[in-house]
């Protein structure tokens, strides 16, 4: 083997392995240094040449040693500034070729984490500094792997294609998993694979519908390219934006931006007024700070629950909040969560009666930690099992099988509201955070506003009911594909077993 294919074995450029194959020192007066416990030469330069010559010298006399640690070390000592400093981006650039055709499908953070891995640990034994600075990594090597395995798989699936049987079965696995990761997508944060960015681009290559802003930029195209750099799953990867995210400070222009939010801002149907019915039922509540003048106030209200069920809600949020100060007018008492539910947002439960729907408690939900703990056992005969975390809110509004809205308890409360009338994208809207009332002074000033909230989420609730029912009343004979909005993701299911590895397999990133 002559050097100019020791080079092609190695993936490195010929001028590369040529400076490195030399037998003697370039300096030999210069003191040669070892890392105490190391075997590697450190500290001088053409100590190293002297072991890499070595190392290329057996490869061209037909001994293969190609060992992956070496050809990391000889990368980095080659590419060394005088100062011995190296730079992550001019490594990976160097050995670019390796690092693509060693992929082994592996999830991409998790490959680039061995890879840096072994980067650090062997510059830090031969006595190189590793550079700090902007990571590159998806722009020099991750398109490239996606690129060849995208057609590695075209190629699989010409050459199945040609074999009914084995068609079938490739179909059958991808389906599977597909089916398999869309049942538990509450496992955060996963891991992007080469297959998860391929499905990524199909997403986006189907997007029709885009919103173009006054500068003639398309949203979706911003989203979709920042999303490319996540290498874990992430909410853009489904098209959801939160406009006051300080994530697209970077992406967008502060024109574009600001067209976006003030957008938002105002077509936010969270922050609707109030019908003058309700306003005027709340006005009620003016300079009443004590139990017995807003009980008599609001007993006194005629409100039939058929008849006129907003008035009704209202007046008997306002009663049963107020009742939670009979004892003591100053101190709500602290209670646990599902007093809190209970007693506390209470009202929130019984709005459901405004939005036609359905609630369902965590408590009772099968997706509840209680339920999906109940057959836990002490481990005996059997192996302990972890226990699981509830995948449920507290409070979930439910329209036959759809989840349309749900509660989180806490005492302070806020509105999130997912929209999409702009584009191909679902955007968060947003309120401000309300306090709960803790005294019975302080219901005149704060229990309207939390009332306006739930009230607002009521009604958006029961559009999207009426939405779902106006769907499922419109007759498709050729399509009868179900409508999901935004362009849902979800990660494939990945194997996440830990283990030893050297730096030529996967490990961790540091």
């Amino acid at each position: 083997m002559d050097i100019r294919e020791a080079a092609r074995a190695l993936k490195m450029p010929e001028t590369t392995a040529q400076s490195w194959y030399k037998k003697e020192s370039e300096n030999p007066e210069e003191e040669i240094g070892r890392k105490k416990g190391s075997g590697r030469p450190v500290g001088r330069p053409s100590a190293l040449r002297e072991e890499h010559g070595q190392f290329l010298k057996e490869l061209i006399d037909d001994k293969p040693s190609l060992v992956l640690e070496e050809m990391i070390a000889l990368t980095i000592t080659s590419k060394a500034t005088a100062d011995k400093k190296i730079d992550w981006n001019e490594f990976i650039k160097e050995l670019s070729t390796t690092i693509i055709d060693k992929y082994d499908k592996s999830p991409l953070a998790k490959y680039k984490g061995a890879w840096k891995h072994a980067f650090k640990k062997i510059a830090k034994e031969i006595g190189i500094i590793c550079k700090r600075g902007e990571d590159h990594w998806e722009k020099i090597v991750e398109p490239h792997i996606i690129q060849k395995y995208d057609q590695s798989l075209s190629g699989s699936s010409r050459k199945a294609s040609n074999t009914p049987s084995s068609s079938g079965s490739q179909l059958s696995t991808r389906d599977t998993s597909s089916k398999a990761s869309s049942t538990s997508s509450l496992n955060y944060q996963r891991d992007l694979t080469v297959v998860d960015k391929l499905k990524l681009s199909e997403n986006y290559k189907k997007i029709n519908k885009k919103w173009v802003l006054n500068s003639g930029t398309a949203v979706e195209d911003k989203i979709y390219m920042k999303s490319k750099e996540f290498l874990y799953e992430h909410p853009t990867h489904s098209m959801i934006m939160d406009p006051k995210s300080s994530l697209w400070r970077s992406c967008f222009s502060a024109e574009d931006l600001d067209e976006i939010i003030t957008y938002s801002n105002s077509h936010n149907e969270l922050g609707r007024p109030l019908p003058t019915n309700i306003e005027d039922l709340l006005s009620k509540l003016d300079k009443k700070n004590t139990f017995r003048s807003i009980y008599d106030e609001f007993d006194a209200v005629k409100a039939d629950p058929i008849y006129n069920p907003e008035e009704y809600w209202v007046k008997r949020s306002i009663l049963d909040y107020a009742c939670l100060f009979i004892e003591n007018e100053k101190v709500l008492p602290r209670r646990t969560e599902q007093d809190l539910l209970e007693d506390v947002y209470g009202f929130i439960k019984k709005s459901y009666r405004l939005s036609n729907t359905t609630v369902e408690t965590a408590s009772a939900s099968m997706y509840s930690g209680e339920n999906k703990n109940v057959n836990r056992t002490i481990g005996s005969m059997s192996k302990v099992c972890r226990k699981q975390s509830s995948e449920s809110a507290d409070l979930v509004f439910k329209h036959l099988s759809h989840k349309i809205g749900c509660l989180e308890i806490g005492f302070n409360i806020s509105g999130l509201l997912m929209t999409h009338d702009r584009g191909s994208i679902a955007m968060i809207k947003s309120t401000e955070r309300l306090h709960m009332p803790e005294s019975v002074a302080e219901i005149a000033r704060l229990l309207p506003p939390v009332l306006k909230l739930v009230y607002n989420c009521a009604q958006v609730m029961r559009e999207t009911t009426n939405f779902i029912n106006d769907i499922a009343s419109s007759v498709a004979l050729d399509n009868n594909e179900l409508i999901y909005f935004p362009p849902c993701f979800v990660a494939a299911e990945i194997n996440h077993k830990k283990r030893k590895a050297s730096p030529s397999e996967t490990t961790e990133e540091e």
